[in-house]
């Protein structure tokens, strides 16, 4: 089952998981994993705020393509 086929319920409460679970346990996990020190981490946490900001940004992009081919809003979207 892919997550696209789970309600939005559900798809929400997943997003909530991994968006408080990342933050915490991540540096723990590297620096298990490759003995990082906590600058390294931060940069991690960084990269996987600013990666899923330009998914999310890229989402609501091609959502307002779909809905309005046509429109002045396909130009604000960009």
């Amino acid at each position: 089952m892919t997550i696209l086929k789970l309600s939005l319920p559900v798809r929400s409460l997943l997003s909530q998981i991994a968006f408080y679970l990342i933050p915490v346990q991540l540096p723990f996990l590297l620096e298990n994993l490759v003995q990082a020190v906590p600058s390294q981490s931060g940069m991690a946490i960084a990269f996987c705020t600013l990666f899923s900001a330009i998914a999310y940004r890229s989402a609501i992009v091609s959502i307002v393509i779909a809905l309005f081919p046509h429109s002045i809003i396909f130009f604000w979207a960009l």
